[in-house]
């Protein structure tokens, strides 16, 4: 029977530990996860429900507020002098946050409708497939307009906040055909 020295068993230990290290890397790199393309909608479905509820009570109150401007606009003498002037600043700011509110909206609806294109057929998508890459690519653009979505929803709040607070401290109000003369000359004050 032959004696192994040292040394040829810490270099077997060594083959051994670079042998399984690389089996278990292959093995590792052909494993796949699977994901039900079913669950990955139904997850976008339901955010992209909450932004349909947050955009429509954003669009009712851009719609009051345009209804407001408007009124106060047909009841304004002369639109280049103050208060109008600065109410109308305001409306501009206001119809801009609502615009960038908007677009994101209409960003994500078009990531949702990329993804349905992809996965068109399809119940799995497994990790390791060039459908995968892109759906995540999808989840990351997402989820940047979804945080753009927020900071325009609090930058519209904010808006018209100032746009209101402007008109009431402007004391211009929608003319009554009851009180015209009244109020043309409140208006004028």
């Amino acid at each position: 029977m032959k004696i192994l020295k040292k040394e040829t068993i810490r270099m077997n230990k060594k083959y051994f530990l670079f042998a399984t290290t690389l089996i278990l890397m292959v093995f590792l790199s052909s494993c796949s996860v699977y994901y039900n393309t079913n669950d990955l909608r139904n997850s976008m479905n339901s955010n992209i429900n909450n932004l349909n509820d947050y955009y429509n009570k954003i669009n009712r109150d851009y719609q009051d507020k345009n209804k407001l401007f408007t009124g106060i606009k047909k009841s304004t003498i002369d639109e280049k002098i103050n208060p109008f002037l600065t109410i109308s600043n305001h409306k501009l700011k206001l119809d801009k946050s609502f615009t960038s509110f908007q677009k994101n909206k209409d960003m994500i609806i078009s990531q949702k409708n990329s993804f349905e294109k992809l996965v068109k057929g399809k119940d799995k998508i497994t990790s390791n497939s060039v459908e995968w890459k892109s759906i995540k690519n999808i989840k990351s653009l997402m989820n940047f307009e979804f945080k753009k979505i927020n900071e325009n929803g609090e930058n519209y709040s904010q808006n018209s906040n100032n746009f209101v607070n402007c008109i009431n401290n402007s004391g211009l109000k929608q003319i009554e055909p009851n009180n015209f003369d009244e109020q043309i000359s409140e208006n004028l004050k």
